[in-house]
């Protein structure tokens, strides 16, 4: 199910009727205060892109975690990471962005289904993985890849308690 900018909602607000309703466009429209807000903003702002591709954008985030961090740096680290994946995807896919907090702080997730992708990329980097890497470490943050069994590529933005701390 899409909701009106394009995100597919994983695992959102409970409602009465079935336990998830869709968010909704009023969200977006005020500052992000929950990880599921702020993760389907940056989410919405590549909806052209998706459709042009043919990509379904999900969330998977709880909705009482608290955005780790409003800065500009973690949203051009994150939409860094979606332009990587989506350059997996030029035939279509799933894009799937899963938010977390761990004792250490939150993870945030972004996977893709394509299969353009031979080398992880912090085994042969791109520019966009270099650039999301160099911009997250300078903030505290640490930027991951790994395989995901299902096929693709799932990157991980570690962002620990004090740097989100310090970004808020």
């Amino acid at each position: 199910m899409l909701n009106q900018g394009g995100v597919e909602a994983l695992n959102t607000v409970p409602s009465e009727s079935n336990g998830r309703h869709l968010l909704n466009d009023n969200l977006l429209s005020h500052s992000p205060v929950s990880l599921t807000a702020f993760l389907t903003e940056v989410c919405a702002s590549f909806h052209e892109r998706c459709e042009a591709l043919n990509v379904v954008c999900g969330i998977d985030a709880s909705p009482e975690i608290p955005s780790p961090a409003g800065t500009q740096v973690l949203t051009k680290v994150l939409k860094l990471m979606i332009e990587d994946a989506l350059s997996a995807m030029p035939d279509g896919g799933q894009l799937d962005l899963v938010g977390v907090a761990n004792a250490n702080g939150y993870e945030i997730e972004i996977s893709d289904s394509g299969d353009r992708h031979w080398d992880l990329p912090s085994e042969a980097p791109s520019e966009l993985w270099s650039h999301g890497q160099h911009l997250a470490l300078a903030a505290g943050m640490e930027l991951d890849a790994a395989r995901c069994p299902q096929g693709g590529i799932a990157r991980t933005l570690l962002i620990p308690r004090q740097a989100a701390r310090a970004a808020a």
